[in-house]
C-alpha cells in the first residue's frame, strides 16, 4: 500500500494513496451536510466531495457550519 502525506486541519497525517475526502469525512464521524470542505484553499461544493481522491501535499480543511444570528 503506497502512502500519501496530507494535513488535515493542519495536522500532518499519512494515508492510503486511495483515500478520499469522504473516507476523511467517515472516520472523523462529520456530517458532509454540515461541513465545509476546503481543498487546497478552494471551497468544495458538495457534489463535488464524493469523487476527490487526494494527493500528496494536499491541505484539507474542514469548517463547520453553525447557524446563528
Amino acid at each position: 500500500m503506497n502512502e500519501i502525506a496530507i494535513s488535515v486541519n493542519g495536522e500532518l497525517r499519512r494515508v492510503a494513496s486511495t483515500t478520499k475526502i469522504d473516507d476523511l469525512l467517515q472516520v472523523a464521524g462529520l456530517d458532509p451536510k454540515a461541513i465545509l470542505v476546503e481543498l487546497n484553499q478552494v471551497a468544495l461544493q458538495r457534489r463535488e466531495i464524493p469523487g476527490v481522491i487526494l494527493k500528496d501535499g494536499d491541505r484539507i480543511e474542514f469548517i463547520r457550519i453553525v447557524a446563528g444570528g
